[in-house]
């Protein structure tokens, strides 16, 4: 499966667990839905950079082995989910002027939502790696 093929499944399953999580109250009934939205935000933002990396290869980041590919998906996923704290941060400042109940914003919870991020891109890492594994395998040798 290339990654053009993951990114849609990625955010419909990022699209409807957040929505499940704002209407069906899951993130303040169940204690670590908040993780598994970051693990798969993580994993979108991850091969959103990769599949563009495919379809552009003038601007690929991607282009070397595993580990380097590993390290450029992980850090430019965490500077994005860095991003997007502060965003969180902001509204949380400013929840009040709209009326809605503010975010819970906590050191414990913001270092949470960065790691799962992290997760989320080492998870697209490894799909990545082995997509690119098994599709090398399939190749038929030229004589």
């Amino acid at each position: 499966m290339r990654t053009k093929q993951l990114i849609p499944i990625a955010t419909i399953a990022v699209f409807i667990a957040h929505f499940a999580g704002q209407f069906l109250g899951l993130y303040k009934t169940l204690p670590h839905f908040d993780s598994l939205v970051h693990f798969l935000g993580g994993l979108w933002v991850a091969l959103v950079i990769a599949g563009f990396g495919e379809t552009r290869p003038r601007f690929s980041i991607v282009k070397g082995g595993a580990f380097f590919n590993f390290l450029v998906l992980v850090s430019l996923t965490l500077s994005i989910g860095v991003f997007w704290e502060f965003f969180e941060f902001i509204l949380y400042k400013t929840a009040f002027l709209i009326h809605r109940p503010p975010l819970a914003q906590t050191w414990p919870d913001t270092l949470s939502d960065l790691f799962f991020d992290i997760v989320g891109a080492g998870f697209a890492s490894f799909l990545l790696f082995f997509n690119r594994h098994l599709s090398n395998k399939r190749q038929v040798p030229s004589l």
